[in-house]
């Protein structure tokens, strides 16, 4: 993907680009850009948040059931741009029997996507990830930051 796409992707979040209605607009009938919601179906787009301090940056979301931050990966575009995808499990592995019953389902499962564009580069390598009651945290410094 590149710098430019991932710029108005659905699931992404860019904090040096304002996604302008105008832009929006052009793309509209792109299912990549997903204007008219067909692009990424059943791709589930976690809450994140982004905190920036004066060495690094730290992203945190929600991503309940994902039981291990190994289930999840980590790709970086240009030192700026990271991509974090994974998996929520359903339960019905644990959920087996004759007399089993759905009877209401709100929870989403299946593949999870976001990205980041983050204001400044960054040092891929420094990125350290904690995975805790479905809570994800990801810390990454600065360029030139130790």
């Amino acid at each position: 993907m590149s710098a430019l796409s991932c710029f108005l992707h659905p699931h992404h979040v860019s904090l040096i680009d304002t996604h302008s209605f105008r832009a929006k607009i052009q793309h509209a009938g792109d299912p990549y850009y997903n204007i008219d919601g067909l692009s990424h179906k059943d791709v589930l787009a976690p809450k994140f948040d982004i905190i920036e301090t004066e060495h690094a940056f730290f992203i945190v979301g929600e991503i309940p059931g994902v039981k291990a931050k190994e289930l999840v990966s980590f790709e970086w575009l240009e030192d700026q741009t990271l991509f974090v995808r994974g998996h929520v499990d359903s339960l019905e592995a644990e959920q087996k029997g004759d007399n089993v019953k759905k009877l209401h389902i709100e929870r989403h499962v299946g593949r999870f996507e976001r990205s980041f564009t983050l204001p400044t580069k960054v040092d891929p390598k420094s990125l350290e990830a904690t995975l805790e009651d479905g809570l994800l945290k990801i810390g990454v410094r600065k360029i030139g930051s130790s």
